[in-house]
C-alpha cells in the first residue's frame, strides 16, 4: 500500500467483493500492518450477522481496535428490495434468487462520556432573566 505512515486510509464502500468472515486473515494482516506504520484504516465491506444471519452494508474502521458501523438507511432496489409478501413468495416461486441488507441497529450504545455530557445543566434560556414587553418599563419623558 502506497499510503502506509498517512493517518488514515480510507478505501470505498464494499471495497473488498467478500463477506468480512471471508476475509478475516487478510483483514487482520492489513490492520496490523497499517498500525506498525501508524495508519489506520476505514474501509466499506459486507458481513454477515453471526446470531441473526441477517446481511448488512458494514464500515469498519481498523486501527488500535476494529471498530464497525452498519449501514442504516439503505437503497431501495439496491441494498432492499421494496415489494409485497406476495411478490417475494412469487420470487421464491421462480427461483429467483435475492437477498436483503438489513438496517443496522437505531441507537448506540452511549459512552460514558456522552452520558456525563448530557447531565450537565444547559447554559442557554433556563439560567438567563427571561425577557419580554411586559418585564421592561417604558422610559419616561419629562
Amino acid at each position: 500500500m502506497p499510503h502506509l505512515g498517512a493517518g488514515i486510509i480510507v478505501w470505498p464502500e464494499a471495497a473488498l467483493p467478500a463477506l468480512e468472515s471471508d476475509l478475516r486473515d487478510y483483514l487482520e494482516t492489513l490492520q496490523a500492518t497499517a498500525r506498525a506504520q501508524g495508519s489506520d484504516v476505514v474501509m466499506g465491506l459486507l458481513r454477515r450477522d453471526r446470531t441473526t444471519g441477517a446481511f448488512h452494508n458494514s464500515m469498519v474502521a481498523l486501527g488500535a481496535t476494529e471498530q464497525w458501523y452498519d449501514k442504516r438507511r439503505l437503497v431501495p432496489f439496491g441494498e432492499f428490495f421494496p415489494v409485497p409478501a406476495a411478490v417475494r413468495d412469487w420470487l421464491r416461486l421462480m427461483n429467483l434468487p435475492y437477498s436483503d441488507f438489513v438496517p443496522g441497529a437505531a441507537t448506540r450504545p452511549r459512552s460514558r462520556r456522552a452520558a456525563r455530557r448530557s447531565r450537565r445543566p444547559s447554559a442557554t434560556r433556563t439560567h438567563t432573566p427571561r425577557s419580554s414587553s411586559r418585564s421592561r418599563a417604558a422610559p419616561r419623558c419629562s
